[in-house]
Order: structure tokens, then C-alpha cells, then sequence
């Protein structure tokens, strides 16, 4: 008995240790400010990659946000038109912004219809609209557009072409690059840069 009794004594002094294995085994424990400093210069090349990205991921999504709604509310002026057999016309400002004049808000049935691309969700910085020399479209009663026309948007470099088929008044958008719209609208683009 005498003898399991000083092991298992023995067993608990080994594993308490002397003063300085506690320490050795505290600073084990702890990260050291090296590794300290090199997680942080991981995570912020990571920040650094990413955040650009994400910028871009933002304004495409906007600029697809954008040319989705024009087209759907030109449809909607169109189907207008044709359902109530009068003519709709819908009016682009001089910001991105644009009215339809007999079409009743539908938060509002007492205002018009408009909507203004500027802000959010849209945030379209700069847009040029094209109908052969105006900035207004219209629709007879039939559905059928008085000119065919484009309308370019921006958001951030990213930018979108609505294109009016002048047959049938079907508006459609594709996805334009920086040199496409500089070269057929004259966009300043004095701020951006590739």
C-alpha cells in the first residue's frame, strides 16, 4: 500500500511541476505579436482584394436593377396605352428620372406615375436619352412607339443600353462597355478610367 500510495504522490507533483514549467506552459497557450501582426496583415490583403470586388458586384447589380425596371415600365406604358386605347407618353428628364403623365402612381392613384433612377436602390449617376432628337416616348393606341430611341445608363463604370424597337415598341437592355457609349452617345467620362 505504501508503495501506490507515494506513486500516485509522485504522479501529482510531475504533473503539478515546478514554477517554471507553468510558466513555459502558459506562454504556450498564448499568441505571440508576431502572429498576431501577421493575421492581421492576412486579413486585411483579403479587406483589400475584396472590397473592389464588391464595389463592382454593387453597381453591376444596380445598373441591371435599373435597365430592368425602365424596361418593365416601358411595357407598362405600353399596355397602358393599349388598355385604356389612349396615348402614353413617357417623359425623361434631364436627370435620371422620368414621368408617365396618364398613368396613375400606384401608391398614389391622385399623382402620376414617375421615378426617379438617382437614388436608392438605382443610385444611376449620369443617363442620355435618345428618340430621335427628344427625350420623350410615346405610345398610340395600339401599342405602337412614336420613335424608336436608346437610353444609356451609368452606375459607377458599369452601364446599360435600352434600345426601343420602333415596330413593335418591345424594349430590351443589354449590358454596354465604357467605349461603346462614349463612342456612340458621348458620355463624359472624364472621371473614369481603366
Amino acid at each position: 500500500m505504501q508503495t501506490a500510495t507515494s506513486n500516485t504522490a509522485s504522479i501529482r507533483n510531475a504533473s503539478i511541476g515546478c514554477g517554471c514549467c507553468k510558466a513555459a506552459r502558459r506562454r504556450d497557450r498564448a499568441f505571440s505579436l508576431v502572429e498576431m501582426v501577421m493575421v492581421l496583415t492576412i486579413i486585411s490583403l483579403a479587406a483589400a482584394i475584396a472590397v473592389p470586388r464588391f464595389a463592382k458586384a454593387i453597381n453591376r447589380r444596380n445598373a441591371d436593377s435599373a435597365a430592368r425596371r425602365l424596361v418593365q415600365d416601358i411595357a407598362l406604358a405600353r399596355q397602358h396605352a393599349r388598355v385604356t386605347s389612349s396615348d402614353i407618353s413617357v417623359d425623361f428628364r434631364t436627370a435620371p428620372a422620368y414621368e408617365m403623365a396618364n398613368v396613375p402612381d400606384p401608391n398614389d392613384p391622385n399623382e402620376s406615375y414617375s421615378v426617379n433612377l438617382s437614388g436608392a436602390p438605382y443610385n444611376v449617376s449620369q443617363w442620355d436619352v435618345d428618340f430621335a432628337g427628344t427625350r420623350e416616348l410615346s405610345f398610340d393606341m395600339y401599342s405602337r412607339p412614336s420613335r424608336r430611341g436608346t437610353i444609356i445608363i451609368r452606375v459607377g463604370e458599369e452601364f446599360r443600353t435600352i434600345s426601343i424597337n420602333r415596330q413593335s415598341g418591345i424594349a430590351s437592355f443589354e449590358v454596354g462597355a465604357l467605349e461603346d457609349a462614349v463612342a456612340s452617345n458621348g458620355f463624359e467620362v472624364e472621371a473614369v478610367s481603366k
